[in-house]
């Protein structure tokens, strides 16, 4: 079996988040850190994003930021990363995204309707999918993504 050496994490730029999945993204990062893999994410400084890299950062990981140039020109960008990759558009981010990671991990993003964790019964799932055609909207830009 392969080892991983690069995991991306898709998370939100939102501080509307449950304390338990700020506390996630935290461990997320320090974990990574101490076993020496490579965190690939957002590039963003705020909400689960800039939690999981700071994390990553403080146990002495190495993360690799892709964030497009209108949210970077917004100042939206992790400054502190090891490498912060600007690119031109979020197609092109989650590209790249993919092409330098391993493996893969989404933490939640923030909803209009709930700030906590769902309750879902054992074995569910809370996860959901979208597909190609559907759009999110940045909460820092107000942008489609």
């Amino acid at each position: 079996m392969a080892s991983v050496k690069r995991l991306c994490v898709y998370c939100g730029s939102s501080d509307r988040v449950a304390a338990a999945y700020r506390e996630a993204a935290r461990r997320l990062g320090t974990i990574l850190a101490a076993s020496g893999i490579e965190l690939v994410y957002g590039g963003g400084r705020i909400g689960l994003m800039g939690l999981v890299a700071n994390a990553a950062l403080e146990a002495g990981g190495r993360v690799i930021g892709i964030i497009p140039a209108h949210l970077h020109d917004a100042e939206i960008g992790h400054s502190g990363v090891s490498e912060l990759i600007v690119v031109g558009s979020m197609h092109e981010r989650k590209q790249r995204m993919f092409e330098m990671s391993d493996a893969f991990a989404v933490l939640p993003a923030a909803s209009a309707r709930s700030t906590r964790p769902s309750r879902s019964s054992p074995g569910s799932s809370s996860a959901s999918t979208t597909s190609r055609s559907s759009s999110s909207t940045s909460p820092a830009t107000g942008r489609s993504c």
